[in-house]
């Protein structure tokens, strides 16, 4: 993905109902992201190889997915004005 693109996160579970969904970046919790999916905001470079994961509760307990890692790149320059000076 490129810089200013958003991702999308999302994750399949089963279980007694009603099932709870809470997403993590880098090991913490999203404030807000209680949902079966979670998209980002605009991604910056910095954001980068971060670690995101879902868990999953009902009362009979939890799970944690793995983890999956964003990677986001840079967007070449782009010449939209050339110029020729003389000597």
């Amino acid at each position: 993905m490129t810089v200013g693109s958003t991702a999308t996160f999302s994750v399949l579970a089963s279980g007694t109902a009603p099932l709870s969904y809470q997403w993590s970046q880098n090991n913490v919790a999203i404030a807000g992201a209680t949902s079966a999916s979670y998209t980002t905001l605009a991604t910056v470079i910095g954001n980068s190889g971060s670690t995101f994961t879902v868990t999953v509760s009902n009362t009979a307990g939890s799970q944690t997915s793995n983890a999956a890692t964003l990677t986001v790149n840079g967007i070449a320059p782009t010449i939209t004005t050339q110029r020729r000076t003389r000597a």
